[in-house]
């Protein structure tokens, strides 16, 4: 697989920022060593693998737990497919996803479009049909799947998505929007915004306004932030969605033939 970096420097000035400063306990639960960005997928770490599939980008930020490499040199492994990625080290946990990509702020241009992604799931998606979406007049987008019957299980695990259309209503953030699992829009993980400013306005609405779900900030409810001030918010519609996140996933995962499991980057 080549190196993500040679995806850096595109035409788009897309920056794109995961975090990762979870702690990632039920892999250790079940006596996983390294952290979750690190456990191979493919043969390569989970958030490399993560990140071929992804857009092009001219910027690329990584919010991680010190602790992860200090034990484990997560950054030195990393580097090794993601050279020029930045990075930012966390102590501890923050209150959420949505304030753990805050942290980020300061390495971002304000003006410039960004995509928040996740270091343990991918997407089977049309390049042009990503490049069209992100060239409509949209202020958002919210990427999603339907018809994986893994969700049928735990519904209250995800996040889901009202439409109309192609424009989003509203997310409800771990609690199903309708009886339809297998027709109705759930949150991928990646969310697409025009600026980076939008984007951080908006958590910081969230944080003055204590919007949590479980007790933390999330991302899904910003686009619900945007939508009361008028936003344009769509959805991106994936083909599939390729998860790895908890270790039966995983498992599955790599049980799956190489054709069927569609390992291949884009």
């Amino acid at each position: 697989m080549k190196p993500y970096e040679a995806e850096l420097g595109a035409a788009a000035p897309l920056q794109i920022v995961v975090p990762m400063a979870g702690e990632g306990s039920r892999f250790a639960d079940v006596g996983f060593e390294l952290p979750k960005p690190l456990i191979p997928v493919d043969g390569i770490p989970m958030i490399v693998r993560a990140l071929a599939d992804m857009p092009e980008a001219s910027r690329l930020v990584l919010v991680a737990r010190a602790e992860h490499d200090r034990k484990h040199q997560l950054r030195a492994r990393v580097s090794e497919f993601l050279p020029h990625a930045e990075w930012l080290f966390v102590e501890g946990l923050t209150a959420g996803q949505a304030a753990t990509v805050k942290l980020a702020e300061p390495l971002l241009d304000p003006a410039l479009p960004v995509l928040v992604g996740a270091c343990d799931n991918s997407h089977r998606y049309s390049p042009a049909a990503w490049s069209e979406a992100a060239a409509r007049d949209v202020d958002a987008l919210v990427w999603t799947y339907r018809g994986d019957p893994r969700v049928v299980a735990r519904p209250q695990q995800f996040g889901w998505v009202e439409v109309n259309a192609r424009r989003v209503l509203r997310v409800s953030c771990k609690q199903p929007i309708s009886e339809q699992l297998l027709n109705d829009h759930v949150v991928s993980g990646c969310f697409y915004f025009r600026t980076a400013q939008l984007m951080f306005s908006a958590i910081d609405t969230m944080f003055a306004r204590q919007i949590r779900a479980r007790g933390e900030f999330y991302l899904d409810i910003v686009p619900n932030l945007l939508v009361e001030q008028g936003k344009h918010v769509e959805v991106f519609e994936v083909d599939r969605y390729l998860g790895w996140g908890t270790p039966e996933e995983l498992a599955a995962w790599e049980q799956l033939p190489l054709e069927a499991a569609g390992r291949t980057a884009r």
